[in-house]
């Protein structure tokens, strides 16, 4: 469901997938992360701000995936921009988008040697 056409359909399952420990929803978070919904943006940047650093194995792995996955970051990043421009460029200043505030924060955390392999 975080691919329904209804932006409120697809953050209500990423309320569902935000809490749990897999592995495999990782891609789906940071997916959402180049979407225009910006709601599931500020939801997203919350859960990788406040709630992964309390979750030392998933943060760890969250890493893995961001280093393991360099194009796939640079077309999220990419396409995070893009909807900033279209949509939001007139209201927020683009280091005020949640979307990309969230990508920066996943990409500072792959930087980080200390999350390794936990």
């Amino acid at each position: 469901m975080s691919r329904n056409h209804d932006g409120r359909v697809r953050q209500r399952a990423l309320s569902q997938i935000l809490p749990s420990d897999a592995v495999w929803t990782i891609p789906f978070v940071i997916q959402l992360c180049g979407e225009y919904v910006i709601e599931v943006g500020f939801d997203i940047l919350n859960f990788v701000t406040a709630s992964l650093p309390m979750r030392p194995t998933m943060l760890s792995e969250y890493a893995q995936f961001v280093r393991a996955n360099p194009e796939f970051m640079s077309i999220t990043r990419q396409r995070t921009v893009s909807y900033w421009l279209d949509d939001y460029r007139h209201q927020l200043r683009q280091d005020q988008y949640p979307q990309f505030l969230a990508v920066e924060a996943l990409t500072e955390l792959a930087a980080d040697p200390a999350l390794g392999d936990l």
